[in-house]
């Protein structure tokens, strides 16, 4: 797929986290989004820093309110059975739990709220990375006994060191550490912001209850926490307020510890992938209005139908963030932005005016996608399945005609039927 980035900004952050000007020059694209440094590095990455999840445990003392019981509830795998398997076992799904952080009931502002929630975050990513570097240390990256002799002999330095790529003989070590739920996080902080400490509609504690029991009986509540508190992607700046607060605190951890490993390069990344529903599962009911196990937002995008205010108030909601910061942002569109002529004739105009100015992070570049397509902005029982990745070169090929908009990609003729399919 064509793809753009933008030099004045990736190499310059690649420096920052100590490559070479010469080795910075020759990053590339990596699998998805994401960009790697070609020929000379080893790159991983550490998934699972769920903000949402964080703040669960700020609530509740360091416990998560559903693992316990839901890991209970699974029958024990059997390990000549891979099948028996489920997304609970394993490394890389486990739960751990956080800190105490105090009684909900002594929180006095929102303030509390946040500082409670940055402490599970150092003690999760102290945790992570501290864990994960001994295991590089000691094992490599893929364990004791792992190799790749290939990519090694392609990789600089790895025959120089006479090391494999998977024991830390590339030049570089680089790995990528991916939060989650950042947009569900603010748009939960935001509602217990306003109906907890400013119109005291209910206490912490009993909102905490309220979830612990995934909002059952509390159906208007949480109508109210979903319909009117401020949500991130509208240009809302409480929400947009906290959102940034907590990817500063981020970042800010994650360049600590690479003063700390200074031959390992942690990078701070926004990332889901295709991974929203599994994620979901291990989360319980959160202030958002989501209940428990249901999906998390995707990458750095808002909520699903929580951005009614457009694709600029969610881009300039994105671009308040800390930039460099990678992620990539999903834009929902309305029916009638490719139904109507005049809305049709301001795509380009917002493609070329928003996107190319649109911020290339450290090691990302942002794809656009307008996936759901919905019938009004009100009403999401119209999903249509129209989706187009837009990003780089192919940008340049959609603003050539509204025709080629249509039906390049998204499989559409001109003029429109109907019904969109």
């Amino acid at each position: 797929m064509p793809y753009i980035n933008n030099d004045d900004i990736l190499i310059p952050a690649y420096e920052k986290l100590g490559v070479s000007y010469e080795d910075a020059c020759n990053y590339a694209n990596s699998n998805c989004w994401e960009t790697l440094l070609q020929g000379v590095s080893n790159q991983e990455m550490i998934r699972g820093i769920n903000f949402l999840y964080l703040l669960e445990l700020a609530l509740n003392r360091g416990k998560s309110f559903v693992y316990a019981a839901d890991h209970a509830a699974e029958p024990v795998p059997d390990v000549n059975d891979p099948m028996t398997f489920s997304p609970w076992c394993g490394p890389v799904n486990n739960v751990i739990d956080g800190i105490d952080t105090g009684d909900v009931g002594a929180f006095e502002s929102i303030g509390d709220v946040l500082e409670a929630w940055k402490k599970q975050m150092d003690y999760m990513l102290g945790t992570c990375i501290r864990e994960f570097s001994e295991e590089i240390y000691t094992n490599g990256s893929h364990g004791p006994f792992s190799s790749n002799p290939l990519l090694s002999v392609l990789t600089k330095d790895c025959v120089e060191n006479l090391t494999d790529t998977c024991h830390r003989g590339a030049r570089y070590d680089l790995w990528h550490i991916l939060c989650e739920a950042v947009s569900n996080t603010a748009d939960a902080a935001a509602a217990i912001q306003k109906f907890v400490f400013e119109e005291k509609v209910v206490t912490l504690p009993d909102l905490v209850e309220i979830l612990k029991n995934n909002w059952e009986g509390c159906e208007t509540l949480r109508l109210r926490f979903i319909n009117e508190a401020a949500k991130f992607g509208n240009g809302c700046e409480q929400a947009d307020k906290i959102a940034q607060e907590m990817v500063e605190y981020f970042v800010e951890c994650v360049d600590s510890y690479n003063q700390k490993y200074e031959d390992i390069i942690y990078s701070p990344c926004i990332g889901t992938f295709s991974w929203v529903v599994n994620i979901g599962k291990r989360i319980g009911a959160s202030a958002d209005g989501r209940k428990s196990h249901e999906p998390i937002a995707a990458n750095m995008s808002p909520v699903p139908s929580r951005d009614i205010s457009g694709p600029t108030a969610a881009i300039n909601s994105y671009l308040k963030l800390n930039t460099e910061m990678s992620g990539i942002v999903h834009l929902a569109g309305w029916k009638e932005m490719i139904i109507d002529q005049n809305c049709l004739i301001r795509i380009p105009d917002l493609l070329k005016s928003h996107l190319f100015e649109f911020i290339y992070d450290k090691r990302n570049h942002n794809v656009i996608h307008h996936n759901p397509v919905y019938q009004d902005r009100h009403d999401l029982s119209g999903f249509y399945g129209v989706s187009s990745y837009i990003m780089g070169n192919d940008l340049l090929y959609y603003c050539l005609s509204h025709a080629i908009l249509l039906s390049g990609r998204c499989g559409l003729s001109w003029p429109l039927p109907d019904r969109l399919h």
